[in-house]
């Protein structure tokens, strides 16, 4: 049986979290609630920063736990994020929502330009700029990868200057 859909303001939002009661929170995987005061559904903050900041303080990330993009997706949500001004914020977990369905399940260590390429292509016909801010959070999340993650990422496998398209200036004479 497939898995329950999310709730619309659930989606991009990492795994067992949801936003309800102008609040997140987080659904404690059986078994343990005693790490999360005994509790079966812990609130988080009332808004993404706090939420972020609170979750990395309860959750210890082992350094070599990222295998797929959805894990560095949640690690970019977790520790680059709410660093980010507030609109920022929201732009990048935009990007994120977009990228997830097509980069998630892929290993990090098979990720070639090529796959970047064909994304902003498809993705270009729709809409160019969001296709450049994509590519630059997956550029960026790469850099993360190697830099701080030290996930097996080939050796910046993304130049952004080459992934962007050239946006029109329009003459406003």
């Amino acid at each position: 049986m497939p898995p329950k859909k999310r709730n619309p303001e659930n989606a991009g939002l990492p795994t067992r979290w949801q936003y309800t009661r102008n609040a997140y929170y987080y659904q404690v995987p059986p078994g343990f609630e005693h790490l999360w005061d005994n509790k079966q559904t812990f609130k988080l903050g009332n808004n993404l920063s706090e939420a972020h900041r609170v979750y990395a303080e309860r959750v210890e990330i082992d350094e070599g736990d990222i295998r797929t993009f959805n894990q560095a997706f949640d690690r970019y949500m977790l520790e680059v994020i709410p660093e980010k001004a507030p609109a920022t914020q929201t732009d990048k977990l935009a990007s994120i929502k977009k990228l997830r369905p097509v980069f998630g399940v892929m290993q990090p260590a098979y990720f070639k330009p090529m796959h970047a390429y064909k994304y902003r292509d498809i993705r270009g016909k729709e809409s160019p700029t969001a296709a450049n801010h994509e590519m630059e959070l997956m550029s960026h999340l790469c850099t993360k990868l190697i830099v701080s993650i030290h996930a097996p990422v080939k050796a910046r496998p993304l130049n952004f200057n080459l992934l962007i398209f050239k946006e029109q200036i329009g003459d406003f004479r």
